[in-house]
Protein backbone atom coordinates (compact mmCIF):
# COMPACT_ATOMS: atom_id res chain seq x y z
CA UNK A 1 0.00 0.00 0.00
CA UNK A 2 3.04 1.81 0.67
CA UNK A 3 3.89 2.00 -3.07
CA UNK A 4 0.24 3.32 -4.25
CA UNK A 5 0.48 5.82 -1.33
CA UNK A 6 3.75 7.01 -3.36
CA UNK A 7 2.40 6.69 -6.79
CA UNK A 8 -0.15 9.65 -6.06
CA UNK A 9 2.03 11.32 -3.60
CA UNK A 10 5.10 12.25 -6.23
CA UNK A 11 5.12 15.69 -7.47
CA UNK A 12 7.70 18.02 -9.67
CA UNK A 13 9.38 19.52 -6.65
CA UNK A 14 10.05 15.40 -4.86
CA UNK A 15 10.87 14.43 -8.53
CA UNK A 16 13.48 17.29 -9.00
CA UNK A 17 14.88 16.03 -5.34
CA UNK A 18 15.03 12.89 -6.40
CA UNK A 19 17.49 13.85 -9.67
CA UNK A 20 19.32 16.20 -7.00
CA UNK A 21 19.79 12.98 -5.45
CA UNK A 22 20.63 10.82 -7.90
CA UNK A 23 22.95 13.59 -9.22
CA UNK A 24 25.09 14.12 -5.99
CA UNK A 25 25.37 10.32 -5.35
CA UNK A 26 26.43 9.31 -8.87
CA UNK A 27 28.87 12.01 -9.15
CA UNK A 28 30.64 11.08 -5.27
CA UNK A 29 30.56 7.14 -6.23
CA UNK A 30 31.78 7.66 -9.72
CA UNK A 31 34.58 10.58 -8.95
CA UNK A 32 36.26 8.20 -5.65
CA UNK A 33 35.21 4.85 -7.52
CA UNK A 34 37.79 6.29 -10.94
CA UNK A 35 40.07 7.61 -8.60
CA UNK A 36 41.01 4.96 -5.95
CA UNK A 37 40.62 1.88 -9.13
CA UNK A 38 42.63 3.78 -11.36
CA UNK A 39 45.30 4.44 -8.34
CA UNK A 40 45.20 0.50 -7.81
CA UNK A 41 45.23 -0.54 -11.35
CA UNK A 42 48.35 1.32 -11.49
CA UNK A 43 50.15 0.08 -8.76
CA UNK A 44 49.58 -2.92 -9.77
CA UNK A 45 50.46 -2.62 -13.42
CA UNK A 46 53.36 -0.48 -12.56
CA UNK A 47 55.26 -1.11 -9.37
CA UNK A 48 56.80 -3.81 -7.42
CA UNK A 49 56.25 -4.40 -3.41
CA UNK A 50 56.04 -7.80 -1.81
CA UNK A 51 53.16 -10.04 -2.41
CA UNK A 52 51.89 -8.60 -5.17
CA UNK A 53 50.57 -11.20 -6.96
CA UNK A 54 49.36 -13.02 -4.10
CA UNK A 55 47.18 -9.24 -3.25
CA UNK A 56 46.00 -9.78 -6.58
CA UNK A 57 44.88 -12.69 -6.95
CA UNK A 58 42.46 -12.64 -3.53
CA UNK A 59 41.09 -9.04 -4.56
CA UNK A 60 40.24 -10.87 -7.68
CA UNK A 61 38.21 -13.54 -5.31
CA UNK A 62 35.82 -10.72 -5.12
CA UNK A 63 34.48 -11.45 -8.66
CA UNK A 64 33.27 -14.39 -6.89
CA UNK A 65 31.46 -13.28 -4.25
CA UNK A 66 27.69 -12.10 -5.23
CA UNK A 67 26.97 -8.80 -3.90
CA UNK A 68 23.82 -9.25 -2.31
CA UNK A 69 26.09 -11.44 -0.08
CA UNK A 70 27.47 -8.49 1.55
CA UNK A 71 24.44 -6.32 2.04
CA UNK A 72 23.97 -6.49 5.37
CA UNK A 73 27.73 -6.34 6.74
CA UNK A 74 27.72 -2.63 4.29
CA UNK A 75 24.55 -1.96 6.05
CA UNK A 76 25.85 -2.95 9.93
CA UNK A 77 28.58 -0.54 9.15
CA UNK A 78 27.14 2.34 7.82
CA UNK A 79 24.77 1.97 10.87
CA UNK A 80 27.58 1.72 13.51
CA UNK A 81 29.26 4.72 11.10
CA UNK A 82 26.00 6.63 11.49
CA UNK A 83 25.72 6.90 7.93
CA UNK A 84 22.36 5.92 7.04
CA UNK A 85 20.36 8.51 5.39
CA UNK A 86 22.87 10.31 4.36
CA UNK A 87 25.33 10.58 0.88
CA UNK A 88 28.50 8.76 2.82
CA UNK A 89 26.08 5.84 3.35
CA UNK A 90 25.43 5.42 -0.31
CA UNK A 91 28.45 6.57 -1.92
CA UNK A 92 31.40 5.20 0.26
CA UNK A 93 30.50 0.50 0.12
CA UNK A 94 30.65 1.19 -3.58
CA UNK A 95 33.84 3.31 -4.02
CA UNK A 96 36.06 0.39 -3.89
CA UNK A 97 35.51 -1.64 -7.03
CA UNK A 98 37.94 -4.43 -8.44
CA UNK A 99 36.21 -4.88 -11.63
CA UNK A 100 37.64 -0.91 -12.30
CA UNK A 101 40.93 -1.60 -10.80
CA UNK A 102 41.17 -5.01 -12.89
CA UNK A 103 40.58 -3.66 -16.22
CA UNK A 104 41.79 -0.30 -15.91
CA UNK A 105 45.34 -2.50 -15.24
CA UNK A 106 44.98 -3.85 -18.42
CA UNK A 107 45.72 -0.65 -19.93
CA UNK A 108 48.19 0.51 -18.07
CA UNK A 109 50.10 -2.68 -18.20
CA UNK A 110 50.22 -1.80 -22.14
CA UNK A 111 52.29 1.73 -21.75
CA UNK A 112 55.95 1.49 -22.92
CA UNK A 113 58.52 1.26 -20.07
CA UNK A 114 60.57 4.17 -21.82
CA UNK A 115 57.72 6.64 -20.89
CA UNK A 116 58.33 6.32 -16.86
CA UNK A 117 61.95 5.88 -17.22
CA UNK A 118 62.37 9.34 -18.62
CA UNK A 119 59.46 10.39 -16.05
CA UNK A 120 61.89 9.47 -13.64
CA UNK A 121 64.81 11.08 -14.87
CA UNK A 122 63.11 14.35 -15.02
CA UNK A 123 62.43 13.90 -11.19
CA UNK A 124 58.60 12.47 -11.58
CA UNK A 125 57.41 10.62 -8.15
CA UNK A 126 55.43 7.57 -8.11
CA UNK A 127 52.28 9.87 -8.70
CA UNK A 128 53.31 12.15 -10.70
CA UNK A 129 53.91 9.32 -13.27
CA UNK A 130 50.29 8.05 -12.63
CA UNK A 131 48.61 11.75 -13.05
CA UNK A 132 50.81 13.16 -15.64
CA UNK A 133 51.80 10.39 -18.08
CA UNK A 134 49.64 7.25 -17.32
CA UNK A 135 46.74 8.84 -17.04
CA UNK A 136 46.02 10.86 -20.26
CA UNK A 137 47.91 7.93 -22.09
CA UNK A 138 44.97 5.88 -21.25
CA UNK A 139 42.20 7.93 -21.73
CA UNK A 140 40.16 6.25 -23.73
CA UNK A 141 40.20 3.68 -21.17
CA UNK A 142 39.35 6.09 -18.33
CA UNK A 143 36.30 7.05 -20.52
CA UNK A 144 34.74 3.76 -20.99
CA UNK A 145 35.23 3.07 -17.31
CA UNK A 146 33.98 6.21 -16.21
CA UNK A 147 30.42 5.92 -18.55
CA UNK A 148 30.29 2.47 -17.76
CA UNK A 149 30.25 2.89 -13.71
CA UNK A 150 28.16 6.21 -14.10
CA UNK A 151 25.69 3.52 -15.49
CA UNK A 152 25.50 1.72 -12.54
CA UNK A 153 25.26 3.74 -9.81
CA UNK A 154 23.18 5.91 -11.65
CA UNK A 155 20.26 2.75 -11.93
CA UNK A 156 22.04 1.11 -8.80
CA UNK A 157 18.41 0.53 -6.85
CA UNK A 158 19.13 -2.21 -4.00
CA UNK A 159 21.90 -0.44 -1.62
CA UNK A 160 20.24 2.60 -2.13
CA UNK A 161 16.97 1.28 -0.63
CA UNK A 162 18.50 -0.56 1.83
CA UNK A 163 20.76 2.42 2.97
CA UNK A 164 18.07 4.56 3.44
CA UNK A 165 15.05 4.30 5.56
CA UNK A 166 13.32 7.93 4.28
CA UNK A 167 12.48 9.65 1.08
CA UNK A 168 15.26 12.66 2.47
CA UNK A 169 17.86 10.74 -0.23
CA UNK A 170 15.59 8.94 -2.23
CA UNK A 171 17.63 8.43 -5.67
CA UNK A 172 15.81 7.93 -9.06
CA UNK A 173 15.88 4.24 -9.31
CA UNK A 174 14.23 3.68 -5.28
CA UNK A 175 11.05 6.38 -6.46
CA UNK A 176 10.25 4.66 -10.01
CA UNK A 177 10.02 1.46 -8.00
CA UNK A 178 7.66 2.87 -5.73
CA UNK A 179 5.57 4.82 -8.23
CA UNK A 180 4.89 0.73 -8.98
CA UNK A 181 1.45 0.09 -6.50
CA UNK A 182 0.42 -3.62 -5.64
CA UNK A 183 -2.92 -2.76 -7.17
CA UNK A 184 -2.44 -0.24 -9.67
CA UNK A 185 0.21 1.45 -11.35
CA UNK A 186 0.58 5.43 -12.86
CA UNK A 187 2.08 4.16 -16.35
CA UNK A 188 2.13 7.71 -17.26
CA UNK A 189 3.73 9.25 -14.46
CA UNK A 190 6.55 6.02 -14.69
CA UNK A 191 6.99 6.60 -18.49
CA UNK A 192 7.51 10.21 -17.72
CA UNK A 193 9.83 9.59 -14.91
CA UNK A 194 11.66 7.13 -16.83
CA UNK A 195 12.14 9.36 -19.95
CA UNK A 196 13.69 12.12 -17.66
CA UNK A 197 15.93 9.42 -15.75
CA UNK A 198 17.29 8.19 -19.11
CA UNK A 199 17.97 11.43 -21.22
CA UNK A 200 21.49 12.23 -19.14
CA UNK A 201 22.88 9.02 -19.42
CA UNK A 202 22.15 9.15 -23.24
CA UNK A 203 23.85 12.26 -23.11
CA UNK A 204 27.00 11.16 -21.53
CA UNK A 205 27.35 8.24 -24.07
CA UNK A 206 26.50 10.27 -26.96
CA UNK A 207 29.53 12.67 -25.64
CA UNK A 208 31.96 10.24 -25.22
CA UNK A 209 30.99 7.10 -27.80
CA UNK A 210 34.59 7.60 -29.33
CA UNK A 211 36.32 6.98 -26.21
CA UNK A 212 33.85 4.04 -25.00
CA UNK A 213 34.13 1.95 -28.10
CA UNK A 214 38.06 2.49 -28.57
CA UNK A 215 38.63 1.48 -24.57
CA UNK A 216 36.16 -1.17 -24.69
CA UNK A 217 37.86 -2.66 -28.19
CA UNK A 218 41.50 -2.07 -26.14
CA UNK A 219 40.25 -3.72 -23.21
CA UNK A 220 39.06 -7.16 -25.70
CA UNK A 221 42.19 -6.95 -27.22
CA UNK A 222 44.73 -6.72 -23.99
CA UNK A 223 42.25 -9.38 -22.49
Amino acid sequence: MAGEKLCGSVDSTEFSKYYINTILVTLVTVTFMMFFGSLSAYAFARMEFPFKKVIFAVLMTVFMVPAQLVMIPKYLIISKLGWVDTILGIAVPNIFSVYTMFLLKQFFSGLPKELEDAGRIDGCSYFRLYWNIAVPLCKSGMVAMTVLNVLWAWNDLLWPLIATSTDKLRVLSVAMATLQGQHGTDYPVLMAASVLAVIPMVIMYIAGQRYFIEGIAFTGVKG
